[in-house]
């Protein structure tokens, strides 16, 4: 991956983008509207680890969906002085084991799944001087993408 080409992006454009590729057929990944408006980052590579948690997270909603308990969300906040991009679903939450683990390269949960996914995440957050945060229990997870402010 290039190194990242910071320019202003326009987050409320960025997550309503994300949301509608990452919306299927049996979920639709909303938009929580409010938060910052503006982020310093390549847009480009903040819409590849976005779009990557929302899929990640629509399908952990569509294991849940057969029980009707399944939803996406999309959002921005700032927090501290850092901007915090989150993807939240309902649906199966993510053990304390496989949590130390998910941002692994090769490391999967899915029997389909190459394991790195959330390798790029991680390494798209931290080359933004970012990081990446795992909220996971009572049947809701939330990814957050962590940005200097």
């Amino acid at each position: 991956r290039p190194r990242p080409e910071l320019a202003t992006v326009q987050l409320a454009d960025l997550l309503a983008e994300v949301a509608q590729m990452a919306t299927t057929a049996d979920i639709t990944v909303g938009v929580e509207p409010g938060g910052p408006e503006t982020v310093q980052a390549d847009k480009a590579q903040l819409r590849r680890a976005l779009l990557n948690l929302a899929r990640n997270a629509v399908q952990a909603a569509t294991a849940a969906e057969h029980r009707g308990t399944g939803a996406v969300t999309v959002s921005a906040r700032e927090q501290d002085g850092e901007h915090w991009l989150s993807v939240w679903n309902r649906g199966k939450e993510i053990t304390r084991e496989a949590s130390g683990k998910l941002s692994e390269p090769f490391y999967t949960t899915r029997e389909k799944g190459t394991g790195l996914g959330l390798a790029f995440v991680r390494d798209i957050a931290a080359d933004h001087g970012g990081r990446v945060e795992l909220v996971s229990a009572d049947g809701e997870t939330t990814f957050s993408l962590v940005l200097p402010g």
